[in-house]
């Protein structure tokens, strides 16, 4: 009997353990472990952190319970101070049963919440722009609006935002943008969708004299003290952009390599065009980007890897065509066939950062969108991003302190969109479509320089033949996409 008790014993102990709730007490069982803040009036969010707090059922506040309160992880509820609330511990009923309590207590302060809301910064962007919204805007160009609001606290507030835009003419469009998340952020962060309230902007909303107003539209745990403001009316600086017209030229080389537009039927005019539309300030409407195709130019040329002199007399050839066909209104573009795809893949002419209205590139399925941007940005007056091996001459890219030096390297200095894709380009990653570097978007300097340039053909200057002129190679690249 003495055995049988003493096996007994351990055993009924472990059992009574167990009713008891040893599960409670071991420690890496559910738990609160903190509080953040500690007290506070009604109305005030609570961060309650621990384990196993996943799925919970309640959450009380020394016995009234919460009426509003959101899961943010298995580690962390957030919790809003229910009227009637009154000092004492905080409770949280898990999922699995367990009623599990605060380590200290939450002291119920008297007064409203102190919780503000602002708004902390806004912008319409349609490729790239910063918070000071520098960058002019294109008339008939699709656009995205974001719009960052600031609380002063933790909070489970989750407002909409009205945004109406009223053109000179009397349109008017309006849309309401949702909450991103369970609660307005307490700090403004550009590098992620998710801490913005945001809405895509149809171009046809966008005129010179367009006006854009911005409404809170309460919603979620919002206390009476937090403000639900109306403001506006506020300018757009919205331009207008002449088309952008381009006559793609298939070039038969001497040696009988002819450039492909179709690449055997299998892309479209619309795939020329896409990159270009994106990164570039044209209207995204139809007829902003006007592309055709020529009839083929036989070149007295046969086009080698690194060797700018059979490109130039080819460029020769190509402009001369160009003066033949009277298409003096419109930017041409040989689209070449190359044996290779690391070299020279595209040329344009030394007058390109002023005058020069034509340009050479592959037609390789993993480079001519690409070297069709580059080579483009060379024609519309743009040199080259510092990256890659190639430098751009004094004058023509940021200094090295502007935006702290955000433009080393090449890099697009602020944040970009891809407004198609709804993709984020993050500055301290890519780099500008004017260097040889992958990663690439544009900047807002490239992107301010051809939208200030504009898209008419510039005449030579008097005396000047632009079929004899000198050359220079300007885009060995690198076939990889932003």
């Amino acid at each position: 009997m003495k055995l049988l008790s003493r096996l007994l014993f351990p055993l009924m102990s472990c059992a009574l353990f167990l009713a008891l709730g040893c599960r409670d007490s071991k420690p890496d069982g559910p738990a609160i472990q903190a509080i953040q803040p500690a007290s506070g009036p009604r109305g005030t969010t609570v961060e309650i952190t621990g384990r196993g707090l996943g799925g919970a059922r309640r959450v009380l506040f020394n016995g009234t319970e919460a009426q509003a309160f959101q899961e943010v992880d298995e580690g962390r509820i957030l919790a809003n101070v229910p009227t009637g609330a009154t000092t004492g511990p905080i409770r949280v009923e898990t999922r699995e049963g367990d009623t599990l309590a605060s380590p200290g207590t939450f002291t119920v302060t008297p007064g409203p919440s102190a919780l503000t809301l602002a708004e902390a910064g806004w912008y319409l962007t349609q490729a790239t722009q910063d918070l000071d919204r520098s960058v002019p805007l294109v008339a008939n160009r699709d656009g995205f609006l974001r719009v960052f609001l600031r609380a002063s606290a933790l909070n489970l507030a989750s407002p909409s935002i009205r945004a109406t835009i009223i053109r000179p003419d009397g349109q008017i469009w309006t849309a309401l943008a949702q909450p991103p998340g369970l609660s307005v952020p307490v700090r403004l962060d550009e590098g992620t969708l998710e801490a913005s309230w945001n809405l895509p902007v149809p171009g046809t909303a966008l005129a010179p004299g367009s006006l854009l107003t911005l409404a809170l539209v309460p919603g979620g745990a919002m206390p009476e003290a937090a403000p639900v403001w109306n403001e506006g009316p506020r300018p757009l600086d919205v331009r207008v952009m002449q088309p952008l017209r381009v006559t793609l030229v298939p070039i038969v080389q001497a040696n009988g390599a002819q450039g492909d537009v179709t690449l055997g039927g299998t892309r479209t005019l619309a795939d020329w065009a896409d990159l270009l539309k994106r990164l570039f300030p044209v209207a995204t409407t139809a007829g902003g980007v006007d592309i055709q195709v020529g009839t083929p130019l036989a070149s007295t040329q046969t086009l080698v890897p690194d060797n700018d002199g059979p490109w130039a007399a080819t460029i020769n050839e190509l402009e001369l065509k160009r003066m033949a066909d009277n298409a003096l209104d419109r930017f041409y573009f040989g689209v070449v066939r190359l044996g290779w795809d690391s070299g020279t893949l595209g040329l344009t002419g030394l007058g390109a950062l002023t005058h020069t209205p034509f340009a050479l590139g592959t037609d390789a399925p993993d480079a001519y969108q690409r070297t069709f941007a580059h080579e483009m940005g060379h024609v519309l007056g743009r040199d080259h991003a510092p990256c890659g091996g190639v430098v751009a001459a004094p004058g023509n890219w940021p200094d090295a302190g502007a935006r702290n030096g955000a433009y080393t390297g090449g890099r697009i200095g602020i944040f970009g969109l891809d407004v198609a894709r709804r993709e984020l380009k993050d500055p301290a990653r890519c780099t500008d479509i004017m260097g040889y570097c992958a990663d690439t978007w544009i900047s807002d300097f490239t992107y301010r320089g051809i939208l200030n340039r504009g898209f008419a053909i510039q005449p030579a200057p008097a005396g000047q033949n632009r079929p004899a002129a000198a050359y220079r190679s300007a885009g060995s690249l690198n076939p990889r996409l932003p």
